[in-house]
């Protein structure tokens, strides 16, 4: 139990934010009498297109999402827009404008279907089945404004955003109790295999480790899942002091 599967930063690990940027239709301007974009400008905004298509994989549901970054793109100055075509473009550049159209309800099936699909294969065995789908369930009910403030990692403040709503859907299901006496029974398991590799360990002492761990309760547990390995010796060796207590 690692303390990455309560952190589940979404936009860690959400792959959407490599897109090439966004930017506007070719074919769009400010207005009916403007004039058509310079060249230089048409071949930019075809590259943010191109960018976007091979970077989220557009699927035709969502070329909403794919329209509306582009054309958000395309409001930029030329000096800008050239940072975001690039292929090389960070996160820092993309994210806002992705997580702009994604608030403006845009590709939001496509988008909580990627972090869902993320983060179920993401999280390290072994994790219980229930709480992969609690955690699924719980991606897909976020809103349109939660799903773009999570995706633009672009400063420090999203950034924790992004943790927070994480750890606030994997501690949610955890202490749910079918998803606790789930993760409880893999907590146990390991415990039973640790006590069996132990050398010297008495038959009464394994017992007595055995029994207090299987008392454990779900806020200990997620104590335990957030404060990751440290944690788990350190509970390991608390029951240690108790049965040897006992004996």
């Amino acid at each position: 139990m690692k303390h990455r599967l309560l952190v589940l930063g979404l936009a860690a690990v959400i792959p959407l934010s490599a897109c090439g940027g966004g930017g506007s239709h070719a074919t769009s301007s400010p207005s009916t009498s403007s004039p058509a974009p310079p060249p230089e400008r048409t071949r930019l905004l075809t590259q943010v297109r191109s960018n976007l298509q091979a970077s989220l994989s557009m699927m035709p549901e969502v070329t909403d999402l794919e329209d509306c970054v582009v054309g958000e793109a395309g409001k930029l100055p030329l000096s800008q827009l050239r940072v975001v075509a690039s292929p090389r473009a960070g996160s820092s550049v993309t994210d806002p404008l992705l997580a702009h159209c994604v608030a403006l309800g845009k590709g939001l099936e496509f988008v909580r279907g990627a972090i869902a699909d993320v983060v179920a294969g993401k999280l390290p065995a072994p994790v219980p089945a229930s709480f992969t789908r609690c955690v699924v369930a719980g991606v897909h009910a976020l809103s349109a404004a939660a799903l773009a403030r999570a995706i633009d990692s672009s400063s420090s403040t999203g950034q924790a955003y992004a943790r927070g709503v994480g750890e606030r859907l994997a501690l949610g299901c955890i202490r749910r109790p079918a998803v606790f006496a789930a993760w409880r029974r893999l907590w146990i398991g390991r415990v039973r295999r640790s006590l069996q590799a132990g050398r010297r360990l008495t038959p009464a002492f394994r017992t007595c480790a055995l029994h207090k761990a299987s008392n454990i309760t779900a806020a200990q547990l997620i104590k335990i899942v957030q404060g990751g390995p440290a944690a788990e010796t350190g509970y390991g060796r608390h029951l240690g002091e108790l049965c040897r207590t006992a004996a």
